[in-house]
């Protein structure tokens, strides 16, 4: 198996500790697999096929399903809420894909996200509750370009429309 950012790292960084609600444990992901994040590929902070399958979901149900319509003006909120991402962190423009073929691996810290506020600036305001599992991968630059797709968030939407 190819460890493709492999360089012998079993430790986190402590400045990345808060973001965990427990202390992350480190895990080798085998392909095939995919991992997903909003933003640029090139950033350390990745989650599982599971929240984006529960994303595609609630996608279909709110578009095809029989539930009364609700109106959403933020339809990342459920995203920035489960991932705890600050929105001053990140505008969810962008979906990235990191695609493991079988026999690749990657290694990397994995948890539930912990609390964070909603804006950084505003230490007292509206916290997101996190709970979701995050992925903590260093050495991202040494994964092959061939590994990763990325699109809009508006492309994602249309595609699955």
């Amino acid at each position: 198996m190819a460890i493709l950012n492999g360089v012998g790292r079993t430790a986190i960084d402590p400045g990345d500790l808060a973001t965990f609600d427990t202390p992350p444990k480190h895990t080798l992901v085998q392909g095939p697999a995919r991992l997903y994040r909003f933003g640029k590929p090139g950033g350390k902070w990745w989650f599982s096929a599971e929240l984006f399958n529960t994303l595609k979901e609630d996608f279909y149900d709110a578009e095809y399903g029989d539930l009364p319509r609700q109106k959403n003006e933020d339809g990342t909120l459920y995203l920035r809420h489960s991932l705890a991402v600050s929105r001053e962190w990140n505008k969810f423009a962008w979906v990235s894909v990191l695609k493991l073929s079988a026999g690749e691996e990657l290694d990397c810290f994995v948890g539930p996200t912990a609390e964070q506020p909603e804006w950084q600036n505003k230490q007292d305001g509206p916290a997101l509750r996190g709970g979701m599992l995050q992925y903590v991968i260093y050495e991202i630059g040494m994964v092959p370009s061939r590994n990763f797709s990325d699109m809009s968030l508006m492309s994602m939407w249309q595609e699955w429309s």
